[in-house]
């Protein structure tokens, strides 16, 4: 379990960093795009202010060069609406990724709470009616994953860029697993993470 995790981590991390080259990149892009339309901004300048100077002479070959960098700026602005489009939904792609990562982190704690509650309920020396507090909390724990694991896998997504979920751990408020049973003393969360002595394993 731990190793899918890291396998999951690793994953995501990398995909965060691609993403991130790929906006760089496409910054870039645009900055040059933008260089080149300003370019071709004074150059159609220079060659109206021709034109309007030399109507007599001017002929048919400067005025189709004239058309040609019209169409050639033209292509330029669409390729800069694209560029933004694309760098916009790579930012989205960036968000939803870090947001994943961050769900998955938290649901692995949880999960690994979940672990050590149960590893506490088989070694410690609990009293009978500890034990049945233990029991019903897990049991609701447990129902709260299967009902949040549930929610996950059904959600669809809103977005055709939106990034592919890498885990299906559900999601659990942290919180629930610190709550005090009115019944019976429930252990710290010092006491969950330290593991059980020889002796109560004895």
């Amino acid at each position: 379990m731990s190793k899918q995790l890291a396998h999951t981590k690793l994953k995501l991390m990398q995909a965060i960093e691609v993403n991130e080259n790929r906006v760089r990149s496409c910054a870039k892009d645009m900055l040059l795009i933008q260089k080149m339309y300003e370019v071709c901004q004074m150059e159609d300048e220079k060659e109206r202010i021709r034109m309007m100077r030399n109507k007599d002479t001017f002929y048919k070959k400067d005025i189709e060069e004239i058309k040609a960098m019209r169409r050639e700026k033209y292509s330029i602005k669409e390729s800069r609406k694209e560029l933004k489009k694309e760098k916009q939904s790579l930012l989205q792609n960036i968000e939803i990724t870090k947001k994943n990562y961050r769900e998955m982190k938290e649901r692995n704690e949880i999960a690994q709470q979940v672990f050590l509650l149960s590893k506490w309920m088989k070694y410690s020396k609990n009293t009978k009616e500890q034990l049945e507090s233990f029991k019903r909390l897990k049991k609701e724990l447990l129902q709260k994953l299967n009902s949040s694991n549930h929610h996950n896998t059904t959600r669809k997504s809103s977005s055709a860029n939106r990034l592919k979920r890498t885990s299906q751990t559900p999601y659990l408020d942290s919180t629930k697993l610190t709550t005090k049973p009115s019944s019976h003393q429930f252990p710290s969360s010092t006491l969950l993470h330290t593991p059980p002595s020889s002796a109560n394993l004895t």
